[in-house]
């Protein structure tokens, strides 16, 4: 049984955001969901597109370090999510005769809970680049159980990020280290020493044992 001991405030916002995400996502079903889904997708493929093209010109107006990157990548993705609301409204009502049911429900909720854990994923990458490192965070961020795995999903999907948004991230959000293979093998050293020790002891019984036969 999982130790809800371990949790705190943080993790519990991270949790409301999760369920409220799923709750709405259960009243709405997966087809509006999956539209969602599709909108998302070309929100950052178009943001990926024309952030190169959009910086040089967002530099001249606002000269802050950091800033123009994330807004020529923020931009373009806050506008396609817009006009593909919309389409989306209108293709809406004739895909969802189409529904599945109680299925699109259960669909939606877990879809929900995947977009909860991208918005809160977002509001952690945002905080670390406007506060210039995750050492500037306060430890309740730090030192909650959810950021480890905000850590490493920064890591995982750093391909999908702005080259400039995403050097920063990688060298601001530091990569939890598995000590448990350092463990392993540092506990495994031991073991295999004791093991040859004892292969050893074995064979000089065994020869003496045949020495006294003969």
């Amino acid at each position: 049984m999982f130790d809800f001991s371990v949790l705190n405030l943080v993790d519990y916002a991270v949790l409301v955001v999760l369920l409220v995400s799923a709750l709405f996502s259960t009243l709405r079903g997966m087809t509006r969901e999956f539209l969602g889904i599709v909108g998302w997708v070309i929100s950052v493929f178009v943001a990926k597109l024309s952030a190169p093209a959009l910086e040089p010109l967002i530099s001249d107006i606002i000269n802050v370090e950091g800033l123009a990157a994330a807004l020529s990548w923020a931009l373009p993705f806050a506008i396609t999510v817009v006009v593909w609301f919309v389409i989306a409204s209108l293709m809406s009502p004739s895909l969802k005769r189409a529904g599945l049911g109680s299925l699109d429900r259960w669909l939606g909720v877990i879809f929900g809970v995947v977009r909860g854990y991208v918005i809160v994923l977002i509001a952690y990458m945002t905080a670390v680049v406007a506060l210039d490192g995750e050492s500037k965070l306060p430890d309740i961020v730090t030192e909650s159980y959810s950021t480890p795995y905000m850590r490493q999903s920064v890591h995982s999907l750093s391909g999908v990020i702005p080259e400039d948004m995403r050097n920063r991230l990688l060298e601001n959000v530091p990569l939890d280290s598995s000590t448990d293979d350092k463990e392993l093998i540092d506990t495994d050293k031991a073991p295999l020493s004791d093991v040859s020790e004892t292969a050893s002891d074995k064979l000089d019984l065994l020869a003496d044992e045949v020495e006294m036969t003969e």
